[in-house]
């Protein structure tokens, strides 16, 4: 089993999850992470992007201090066990839930975010990859409306306790009134024993039990009034009352101001204390369950309470989210006779949370959106890769089957040979959008004879197009500034992926004409145009809205057709936004196209003296030459083509072996080439260990980097590491005896 992969370490080159590329994932939005599926390791994480540690205020190197880089130990421990776990069904063990929300531990204290995540499995092993987003401030504002809600509900008890000595001193009258009722009782009794002798005495009873009645009533009314003085005074808050019938059917609804100003209204003559106008300002769709919510609690236990939120009419016309809360008193029977309720504005606190859905929800569709891009990305990168792999694999085995025939073997070399470096363009293009994207390229301000790239390119392009048979015009007047700063590299570049796609998208016979106009503009500033017209099949208007995006061809069979990847375009665009220049594309179908590219440069000083470059044969014929290459069948080739070359090779599979054979036979090399990224010790770190020597041989000795890390940040590294010169994979020989010429034969004529 292949071993972990580490995303950290090999951001630049590392094939990504499921083959995307990890410099496209890892800008997908919010705080994305990735993490092994083991919970007895604490689910380790393995990559956290900048957003995550955004989020959470750390930095990656206090994440793995303080928290050895354990994602569980970051997750708050009840949230932990209680919501963002559970068992898949394939084993026993424990992974991230699909979407929660949860606590994470932050610098300043523990933060609420909403989590995504997904299972994945690479290299037989498993990983967790997530995305967090920060709703601390979502949910702080729902606990601030808790502590108000909780505040009323404190008021409430207070009026409650008021009213619960109001029903005491109620309960004593009461108490009176049983003992007269016990005393009539009694003098009933002795009426009847009488044989009701005395007229007289049963209309005092009469009398007496009219009296209690209206006694007991003006109890109860005087009950309720001061239940409604005391909770008027303790609170003010939107506040409702209601008496009830013993149909137990509202009766007397009552409304306060502060309720009819929630609603938009100024009194009581704009908002009348009628029910029907109360039933009529709940939303349609509300209407049902609020009433259902308030009939459970007047059907419910002694205690029990209303509490719903729904939506009433504003006076504008619009519904704003309530939350309406009741308390009912009821009589000695259970039946409800009165209610005290509260009206609270709870509009803010709804809009955000519906917000907050929508924003999950579209975060979930521009996930759903980028897994698509990667998906489409994959096949057409598996298209795309296994094409010239294919036409290679198809010529090797024509070639097994016919090695005897020489003609068609070298034929099937060259197709072999423009089929790899088609592979190798791709490899590159994908790399440079990915460094495009992270940001990471850095433009060169490098002395730039324009004339010298203008021509250059025009050489380049003039073999292409006579290939299929295009003619090529081009109008340059005398340059205004022929000097500049800029990036010769990118430069070409730039001109030769807009060449590139006219020569290929053009017509047999066809033609490209350029038009180059330059002038100075703000005094150290010279502006360069190309005009690139050519008699292609075009495009359409609509397809030209997306020229520009990676990926993007307008004809599903351009891929087989042209040999395109869709990416040249999106180099072109995002080189030419660095270097503060622009590029237009007009196109008619079935016409031609026409790209308008406008660049201003620095200008700079013309030199001196520009010396004319001689060819040189290089010669490397008894060059003594220690190569560390850890790839076998790379030091094979690179042995046999050396060695075919004259040299006198000494190999060895990695750094440390390299140190020791120069240690051992300091005198016996001329010059040392490394690859860079080999096991027990890489090619920097033997540099650096035989820089380090303490003898001259070592310090003088020149040292060669050869190998497919390639950027302008790697050659960087390997000359800060001691390095001579850096070569770059796939190997071109050339390229190399000429390195290898002006390190070791220089020295020779200088001695």
């Amino acid at each position: 089993m292949e071993k972990p992969v580490d995303f950290e370490k090999n951001k630049e080159n590392a094939i990504g999850i499921e083959g995307v590329p990890f410099e496209l994932i890892r800008n997908v939005p919010g705080g994305f992470h990735i993490c092994q599926s083991s919970r007895e390791k604490g689910f380790p994480l393995v990559y956290m992007s900048q957003r995550f540690l955004d989020i959470l205020g750390w930095t990656k190197k206090e994440i793995a201090e303080r928290f050895n880089n354990k994602y569980i130990r970051l997750v708050y421990p009840a949230d932990w066990r209680s919501g963002i776990r559970y068992k898949s069904d394939k084993d026993e063990a424990y992974h991230m839930q699909g979407d929660n929300v949860f606590r994470m531990l932050g610098k300043d204290g523990y933060h609420w975010v909403s989590g995504t995540a997904k299972e994945v499995e690479m290299n037989g092993h498993k990983y967790i990859v997530g995305n967090i987003f920060d709703i601390n401030n979502d949910v702080q504002r729902e606990e601030k409306l808790k502590r108000d809600l909780q505040a009323r509900e404190a008021e409430l008890q207070k009026a409650n306790a008021k009213l619960a000595q109001v029903m005491m001193d109620q309960e004593a009258q009461l108490e009176e009134i049983r003992a007269l009722n016990e005393e009539l009782m009694e003098a009933n009794i002795k009426w009847h024993d009488a044989n009701m002798e005395q007229e007289a005495q049963l209309e005092e009873v009469r009398a007496l039990n009219d009296e209690l009645e209206a006694k007991q009533r003006k109890i109860d009314e005087q009950a309720y009034e001061q239940e409604m003085r005391d909770v008027r005074e303790l609170t003010h808050a939107a506040r409702w009352t209601a008496k009830f019938n013993d149909q137990q059917k509202i009766v007397e609804p009552w409304a306060s101001d502060e309720l009819r100003h929630i609603l938009g209204y100024g009194d009581e003559e704009e908002f009348p204390n009628t029910i029907d106008l109360i039933d009529k300002s709940i939303h349609p769709e509300d209407l049902l369950a609020a009433r259902k919510a308030f009939a459970t609690a007047i059907e419910g236990e002694k205690d029990s309470l209303f509490d719903c939120q729904y939506r009433v009419k504003h006076k504008n016309g619009t519904y704003i989210w309530v939350r309406g809360a009741a308390k009912f008193r009821r009589d000695i029977t259970g039946a409800v006779r009165s209610c005290i309720g509260i009206f609270v504005d709870v509009n803010d606190y709804m809009m955000a949370e519906r917000k907050h859905q929508q924003e999950l929800e579209t975060a979930w569709q521009k996930a759903e959106l980028a897994n698509k891009a990667k998906t489409e990305f994959l096949h057409g990168m598996s298209h795309d890769m296994r094409t010239p792999l294919n036409g290679i694999m198809g010529l090797i085995k024509i070639n097994e089957a016919h090695h005897d025939n020489e003609a068609l073997v070298r034929q099937n070399h060259k197709k072999m040979e423009i089929a790899a470096k088609h592979l190798l363009s791709l490899i590159d293009d994908v790399l440079q959008t990915s460094r495009l994207e992270s940001g990471k390229i850095e433009i060169g301000h490098e002395l730039v004879n324009m004339g010298n790239i203008i021509n250059e390119v025009a050489s380049i392009i003039e073999d292409r197009a006579r290939e299929f048979g295009i003619k090529l015009s081009q109008e340059v007047p005398e340059l205004t500034c022929p000097y500049v700063y800029s990036s010769q590299l990118y430069l070409r570049q730039i001109l030769l992926n807009i060449y590139g796609n006219c020569i290929r998208y053009n017509h047999l016979g066809g033609s490209i004409s350029t038009s180059i106009k330059s002038w100075i503009e703000g005094g150290n500033k010279v502006v360069y145009q190309w005009d690139i017209r050519d008699t292609g099949i075009g495009m359409s208007q609509e397809f030209i809205q997306h020229i520009f995006e990676p990926f993007s061809q307008e004809k599903k069979g351009a891929r087989t057709t042209y040999q395109g990847t869709g990416l040249g375009m999106s180099i072109v665009k995002k080189l030419l936004e660095q270097m503060g220049g622009n590029i237009a594309v007009t196109s008619e179908e079935g016409k031609g196209s026409n790209f308008l590219i406008t660049l201003p440069l620095e200008i700079a000083p013309a030199p001196q003296q520009e010396v004319e470059k001689v060819e040189e044969c290089y010669d490397i014929q008894g060059i003594r030459i220690l190569l560390a290459e850890d790839n076998a069948l790379n030091a094979e080739i690179a042995k046999t083509l050396l060695e075919d070359a004259g040299a006198v090779l000494t190999v060895v599979a990695d750094g440390r072996q390299a140190v020791e054979s120069f240690v051992a036979e300091p005198e016996s090399f001329d010059v040392i080439i490394l690859d860079l990224m080999m096991p027990v010790m890489g090619g920097l770190a033997a540099a650096k260990k035989i820089r380090g020597l303490d003898s001259s041989i070592a310090k003088n000795i020149p040292i060669v980097a050869m190998t497919a890390n390639a950027f302008k940040e790697d050659v960087q590294q390997c000359l800060e590491a001691g390095m001579n010169a850096h070569v770059a994979k796939p190997l071109d020989m050339a390229r190399l005896r000429q390195v290898l010429c002006q390190l070791v034969r220089s020295d020779e004529d200088a001695e």
